[in-house]
């Protein structure tokens, strides 16, 4: 009305075009308490409250979706929920480690053991060679050490026939001993040097040391030193096992001990040959860095000599700690044209007078 007041009929069919039923309508006509005129004021403090709490049940019922709206009246109501609303923290999400890398895509991850980085497969460099040697060789070219072979491959196989076959002759000829031969605890070390025929029997107990067999070896055979023993371990039989220090012994003595005769076939063994090749330059006095290993349990000195004038030695002598390398340095005199020589280079023990020999290839270009 132009007062500026609502009728109860006007309100009746405003309030039914807007979707109410007649009992929601009465409802709301009795808000004013029985007033049949309202006001503006008394419509907004007895009959907004009332649209608001049905339109908030609509919405309820509804269906939610996924998709925010942004249109003002949503956003009036999203402010009324944020109220009730009680919120969770997130759960966290585990963040996975990147997989290991693997060299070969069609093998499976190598497995870790305590937490350590997996081990990876050989990087495959030309010539068969690792990283480590690899660096090993640039270094010794930059610093002027020669490459090195290593021992003669034919001397083994020919070293490893020759021990199988005296093992074979020995268990099937009559003078095989049994083990009631043996007293109990002992161990029998049939003694050859490069034949067939032995030239001593040692026999030890189990505790033995590489000293003591060093001791009744020189005193059976008469000698003033012993480089070392080579020996057939069953397990590898295709390569001969050296002796030349307690740990080596032990391993030897595992061997006989796992024969049913306790009873093994060693040879006396010399030092074997080394070589190595060095490249010297025409018309220059070089000097080049060659090493060799004390393989012993005991500290080693060496007197030095070769067999070629073109070569000459920084020190004549040479000491070396045990299981260590030494560093033997050779002065080269200069040669006016290119060739290729062979050098040898004696190391000979001053204790015990063995010789070790180093076969140098020296090539001048």
């Amino acid at each position: 009305n132009k007062n500026g007041t609502l009728d109860s009929m006007e309100l009746h069919r405003g309030l039914a075009h807007a979707g109410l039923t007649e009992e929601e309508i009465d409802t709301i006509l009795h808000v004013a308490e029985g007033n049949q005129a309202l006001t503006f004021e008394d419509f907004k403090r007895g009959i907004l409250p009332h649209l608001r709490g049905q339109a908030d049940q609509e919405e309820q019922s509804k269906p939610k979706s996924t998709v925010p709206s942004i249109t003002q009246d949503l956003m009036d109501k999203y402010d009324i929920d944020m109220r009730q609303v009680k919120y969770k923290p997130a759960p966290k999400i585990p963040i996975r480690q990147p997989p290991a890398l693997i060299a070969d895509p069609e093998q499976p991850p190598p497995k870790s053991s305590r937490g350590r980085p997996p081990q990876l497969p050989p990087l495959n460099l030309p010539g068969g060679a690792t990283p480590r040697k690899q660096k090993e060789e640039e270094v010794a070219e930059r610093e002027g050490v020669g490459s090195t072979e290593s021992a003669d491959k034919d001397q083994e196989d020919e070293a490893a026939d020759r021990l199988q076959r005296l093992k074979e002759k020995a268990e099937g000829g009559p003078a095989r001993p049994s083990k009631q031969d043996l007293d109990q605890g002992q161990y029998k070390f049939v003694v050859f040097e490069g034949g067939d025929e032995s030239i001593a029997e040692i026999r030890l107990p189990e505790t033995a040391t590489w000293s003591e067999m060093q001791v009744q070896l020189k005193a059976k055979t008469k000698s003033a030193g012993l480089y070392g023993l080579r020996f057939l371990d069953p397990k590898d039989p295709d390569k001969p096992k050296m002796v030349r220090n307690e740990e080596e012994w032990r391993a030897c003595m595992q061997c006989c001990m796992s024969e049913a005769d306790r009873e093994l076939e060693v040879d006396k063994v010399q030092p074997t040959t080394k070589v190595y090749k060095l490249d010297l330059k025409v018309a220059k006095a070089e000097k080049k860095r060659i090493y060799y290993q004390n393989l012993y349990d005991h500290p080693v000195t060496w007197s030095l000599d070769a067999d070629n004038p073109l070569v000459s030695f920084k020190d004549p002598q040479l000491t070396v700690p045990q299981q260590e390398k030494g560093a033997i340095v050779l002065k080269f005199k200069a040669v006016p044209e290119a060739k290729t020589e062979t050098i040898v280079v004696r190391l000979k023990e001053d204790s015990t007078e063995i010789v070790h020999n180093v076969r140098v290839q020296a090539s001048w270009s």
